[in-house]
């Protein structure tokens, strides 16, 4: 049927009217107007200055809030939540301008078939659309996709906006308390030589002990006392204070110089008068000629001149003596003389000091020579005002990098009554024993290195003792403290910084590319398009019956024509069409229609309705539910699934990977959903009933998922509200994945193997080392650690001593960084003394009133030995007495030692003393030991623990000489003011050294059990540094007997799986995939559909040749009927709709009438 052109002429509303006509206004979508464009544009802009503000507030203040693990999840699960609702709001822009795509194609120009009628920019994935976009130049479409492909990135990378770092923090004005603080430096002036100090300096440098509180080397500060959270490992405090700084400037003046003569008298020594310079200088020895005195041998005195030095200085040289005397007097022959308080020149200050080392004399009779090192030194010290870092109120590394290496540009300050010579005099008594060190000491710059070295670690002691005083000085101080607190990442941030500032630009090309008001109304609902399509009958009769005829085969056949929509005026007023260029003249030339020639047409069958697309919908969560549940159990049994690093990029993959996982999972559901949503109005059309009008006006696409949801869920559908629910648990999917990783410091414990490298000679019997002297190892380091409470040396812990470990299996460049504790249980050795004390009626103690003594004949020999004591005679009042008395001499039976202590009161008389015998041995016992690094240093914070039942006796009988207690304790005694009390060197150590607050609390019977105590430490400290030091047998290989089980505990940085998101995560892919199952079950999407309904000529071939779409529906104003309009249309009342097969083999929609009874005739079924 030929139908002639109708007359086109283009509508232009704002010059062309009809006088009298009404006018109607064209469809304009709402979330692509100007006001829901500025409403996005100003969402992103706040979001963007909120995040400027946020991360600056975050550097500022390192980080933004301290974190309360109660609301861990309101910024974990927050930014996510936040961008997915603008997401959801955002899906509308896009498929508003989806569907606009065609008409905007077809507005004021003609458009080929392929970019107007038949095109779908909804279905495809939106990717592929937005490529397409940019080849058809559709910059609406291109937009808005890549909006919501931007805002689903926004997404992933706002999962890893915040997290909870350990941050250290720093705390200004902090109260704290100055335990010492310098005085006027008076105490020195008034002070003795302190042995301590000598003491304390040994330690460190004999023995490398750590230094007293205050003190490092040459340096001397006030201690702070602070809160106990406050003293920590992983606390520094910092304070300005007063520091003291001690150092010895000294020059060499000759260094192993040989002085010779070959004027020599008979014993071979200088016959005259002698003098010598020393090479390339002008400092001269002079060889004083022999005394009179027959014994001399001669060069009785050594005279050193200095070189621009007026004052001379001279020694006396004892060669008088015979020469083995005279080597036995110096260090395998080395004489050392010290001359303080040198004046160079007449009137200068006496601020320096002279040490002159020489060898024993090589006489003969040709030769004289002995050879001299000499230094000149001027010691100095300086009080300045300096920060200080303290870490468990010791020096930090840095600051002690900073003291030893910053320039003093400030003027020092001194103490008035102190000069740095008085330092040098209350240190030089040390000098001359710290310099025995055999030939090395004729090395000038190794004495110099000792010199300076032993004079600033003195010089500390000295101000911390005589240059400070106690004090309890409010100070305050700073701090830098670990904090767990809420951080905002700097990459992040500029990332959706980036993404932000794209999406205000989009929002505002968007809003300036023109107006959308080109179709009179929503084309979404079936209505809205039919009330479009009712006025183009050119283009409606060349789409009749061509339903199920594949669209790719109607769009070959359209493959010449162009469209093009129209707003024409006439008489009766406007009107809205779709016009086809060339007009259609003619008829088409064959029926596009499969089912003439009696095949069966083929049904349109979307992606997630086919195999692989149901697989790629219930095949991920499942997975997904199997990987989570079993790295959460390896999570929560292994301390985390794996160490991590939380430095670089990489901390990014366990927070971005799966939420990218997650919005994979979600996006195959919105496809399902799709499906759902496009299917449905077709499925209710095709079961016909009383939902058929809602279906026809409703467009489920273009609305919010709960608006979908309820609108179905009334109607009784379940497929819609069942892939709904997906779609919202899909979006919760990628807010709850957001907490699913967090890196965490995690203590991980790994075993590990320890070998002893030596054993104990437990059979060397202790007595064979006799006196302890000086040149002894050991020397007096016991009296260090009771008097002076120095830190127990390495191996070695109270009465414990260690044999030497390693950790087996490779060197300590291979074992973790980190490392807390290391636990093991090793084999200690320990002296027991093993006392005894007598019952008072067996002790048989008496008090002659004659002779005023007591006398002790106790009635039990202990192992047939007799015992007899005397004390006295008693002067005092009121005296104590104890005594550790050998009695390993007397005869093979008798024990090693006698102890007595107590008290003796004249006015009674009262004797209270307590006595016993002690029979010491040695035993060999594990331990649980606790090492703080993996240089094995022991931790004292953990002493080590005895295991029960587990000592064995490795040799009785051993006991030391008292000539060796007295080598080992009796330095303690030194500069100490000893009482009237009448004690050994066994007790005054115990009384002296402070291990019991007085001598009271160790006498009388109620006391016995303390005194037994008290006496058995002190024999386990002593005999623990003598096997440390001297009886060790080094193993040439370890046996596995030697080889100890331990635990080492390391901490890192552990990749942990969150139990609250995981349980989420499964439950909501379980009910998603429960959802999917439902949305299968009850689509209804089999042989429904011919082609996909999603572009204009698909739902044109539906609808072509409905009644609805006849004459009485093309008034001049159908284009722009609402949809109640359209319901209200005659027939529309009368009938009802449904999809289906009609008369004429044409399968589409239409409306059948109702009878009287109002009973549906007979549907028309194609056989």
């Amino acid at each position: 049927m030929s139908r002639k052109e109708p007359h086109r002429s283009t509508f232009d509303e704002d010059k062309t009217r009809v006088t009298g006509i009404p006018t109607h206004d064209l469809w304009s979508p709402r979330f692509l107007s100007g006001p829901a464009l500025l409403a996005f544009t100003a969402i992103y802009g706040a979001i963007f200055v909120s995040l400027v503000v946020l991360y600056d507030q975050s550097q500022a203040n390192d980080g933004l809030v301290a974190t309360n693990n109660r609301l861990h999840y309101l910024w974990t699960y927050g930014p996510t939540a936040v961008f997915t609702v603008i997401m959801a709001l955002w899906g509308q822009v896009e498929y508003q301008a989806k569907l606009l795509a065609p008409w905007q194609e077809m507005a004021g120009r003609p458009s080929p078939a392929q970019n107007s009628v038949f095109l779908d920019c909804i279905s495809p994935w939106n990717v592929i659309v937005l490529f397409q976009s940019i080849k058809r130049r559709q910059p609406l479409v291109f937009f808005s996709i890549a909006g919501s492909l931007l805002l689903r990135l926004l997404i992933v990378i706002s999962t890893g906006l915040f997290v909870s770092e350990v941050v250290t923090v720093s705390l200004a004005n902090i109260p704290l308390e100055a335990t010492r603080e310098f005085t006027n430096g008076s105490a020195l002036q008034a002070a003795s030589y302190d042995y301590q100090v000598n003491r304390i300096v040994q330690s460190i440098e004999k023995w490398n002990l750590s230094s007293p509180l205050g003190t490092y080397k040459g340096f001397a500060f006030s201690p702070v006392r602070s809160s106990d959270s406050l003293n920590t490992s992983r606390v520094v405090v910092s304070i300005e204070t007063d520091v003291f700084s001690a150092d010895l400037v000294c020059n060499i003046l000759m260094d192993n110089f040989t002085f010779y003569t070959t004027n020599v008298n008979q014993h071979g020594y200088p016959a005259m008068e002698t003098s010598m310079a020393a090479q390339d200088t002008q400092n001269t020895i002079t060889c004083s000629s022999p005394d009179s005195n027959s014994t001399t041998f001669g060069c009785p005195r050594l005279t050193l001149t200095l070189d621009g030095c007026e004052i001379p200085i001279t020694y006396r040289t004892d060669f008088n003596r015979t020469r083995s005397d005279w080597r036995d007097m110096g260090r395998d022959g080395i004489r050392t003389n010290v001359t303080s308080s040198y004046r160079c020149l007449p009137g200068h200050p006496a601020d320096l000091a002279v040490i002159v080392a020489f060898s024993a004399p090589r006489a003969s009779d040709q030769r004289f020579e002995m050879d001299v090192s000499s230094l000149l030194c001027r010691p100095e010290y300086a009080l300045r005002r300096r920060p200080v870092f303290l870490q468990n109120n010791q020096l930090t590394a840095d600051s002690i990098f900073q003291l030893t290496t910053q320039s003093n540009k400030e003027s020092p300050s001194l103490m008035p009554n102190v000069s740095a010579m008085d330092i040098w005099v209350q240190a030089g008594m040390t000098i001359t024993p710290t310099l025995g060190m055999g030939n090395k000491q004729l090395n000038a710059s190794l004495m110099k290195e000792i010199l300076v070295q032993h004079h600033n670690n003195s010089a500390a002691q000295i101000a911390r003792m005589f240059l400070m005083g106690d004090s309890k000085t409010s100070v305050i101080g700073n701090a830098t403290v670990p904090r767990e607190r809420l951080i905002v990442r700097e990459f992040p941030v500029i990332f959706m910084e980036t993404l932000l500032a794209l999406l205000i630009c989009i929002c505002g090309i968007i809003w300036s590319l023109s107006r959308y008001d080109v179709c009179p109304q929503d084309p979404g609902s079936i209505s809205g398009l039919a009330t479009i399509l009712a006025r183009c009958p050119l283009m409606m009769d060349f789409f009749r019956d061509s339903s199920t005829t594949p669209l790719t085969v109607l769009e070959a056949s359209s493959a010449h024509l162009s469209y093009q929509t129209l707003r024409t005026a006439s008489n009766n007023g406007r009107s809205f069409e779709i016009v086809p260029f060339p007009p259609l003249a003619e008829p088409r030339p064959f029926s596009t229609s499969n089912t003439k020639d009696g095949r069966p047409p083929v049904w349109w069958r979307p992606l997630s309705l086919a195999i692989t697309g149901k697989l790629m919908v219930m095949i991920p969560p499942v997975t997904l539910v199997i990987i989570l549940e079993i790295l959460y159990h390896y999570s929560i049994t292994h301390d985390g699934l794996v160490g991590v690093d939380v430095t670089g990029y990489v901390k990014y993959s366990w927070t971005y990977i799966p939420a990218l996982v997650m919005l994979g999972v979600s996006a195959a559901f919105a496809m399902l959903d799709f499906t759902a949503v496009v299917v449905q109005p077709y499925a209710v059309l095709r079961r016909a009933g009383s939902s058929t009008r809602k279906a026809m006006v409703e467009d489920l696409t273009g609305k919010f998922a709960p608006s979908a949801f309820i609108s179905s869920a009334r109607k009784r559908e379940i497929a819609v509200p069942s892939t709904k629910l997906a779609v919202v648990a899909g979006f919760l999917l990628t807010i709850a994945v957001s907490g699913l990783y967090t890196a965490d410091i995690a203590s991980l414990q790994v075993p590990v193997e320890l070998a002893g490298l030596d054993l104990f000679n437990t059979s060397h019997p202790l007595r064979a080392i006799g006196d302890i002297t000086e040149e002894s190892m050991v020397s007096n380091l016991p009296a260090y650690i009771i008097y002076d409470h120095v830190d127990y040396p390495k191996w070695t812990y109270g009465e414990f001593v260690f044999p030497h470990l390693q950790i087996a299996g490779g060197a300590k460049e291979s074992l973790p960084s980190n490392i807390t504790s290391l636990r093991a249980r090793i084999p200690a050795t320990r002296g027991v003394l093993n006392c005894t004390l007598w019952e008072p009626q067996d002790a048989n103690i008496t008090f002659s009133l004659t002779d005023y003594k007591v006398h002790i004949n106790p009635t039990h020999y202990p192992r047939s030995c007799p015992i007899s004591m005397t004390l006295g005679p008693v002067t005092e009042a009121l005296s104590y007495y104890g005594a550790l008395a050998d009695y390993s001499g007397r005869t093979p039976n008798c024990p090693s030692y006698v102890m007595m202590y107590g008290s003796i009161n004249l006015e009674g008389p009262d004797v209270a003393l307590s006595v016993g015998h002690c029979s010491p041995y040695l035993e060999r016992v594990d331990v649980d030991v606790t090492f703080k690094s993996p240089d094995l240093d022991i931790d004292p914070k953990q002493p080590p623990l005895e295991v029960p039942g587990t000592s064995t006796v490795v040799a009785r009988n051993q006991s030391l000489a008292p000539v060796s207690w007295y080598g080992l304790l009796t330095s303690g005694l030194e500069g100490t003011t000893e009482d009237s009390w009448k004690f050994d060197t066994f007790f005054k150590s115990i009384i002296y050294g402070k291990m019991v607050p007085s001598p009271l609390d160790l006498a009388g019977p109620t006391k016995s059990r303390r005194l037994l105590d008290v006496t058995s430490q002190l024999y386990g400290i002593s005999i623990a540094q003598i096997l440390n030091f001297q009886f060790r047998i080094p193993l040439a290989d370890t046996t596995p007997t030697q080889i100890r089980n331990g635990t080492m505990t390391h901490q890192e940085y552990r990749l942990f799986q969150s139990g609250l998101s995981t349980h989420l995560l499964v439950g909501l892919l379980l009910f998603m995939l429960a959802c999917a199952v439902v949305a299968y079950m009850t689509m209804g999407a089999s042989e429904l559909l011919p082609n996909n309904p999603c572009s204009i000529a698909a739902r044109a071939s539906l609808l072509a040749g409905s009644k609805f779409l006849g004459p009485g529906a093309r008034s001049s104003k159908a284009g722009w009927s609402s949809n109640h309009q359209f319901e209200m249309q005659k027939p529309l009342l009368d009938g009802q709709f449904r999809l289906g097969w009609w008369e004429g083999d044409r399968y589409g929609i239409d409306i059948e009438d109702i009878d009287v009874s109002g009973r549906h005739p007979a549907p028309y079924d194609k056989l």
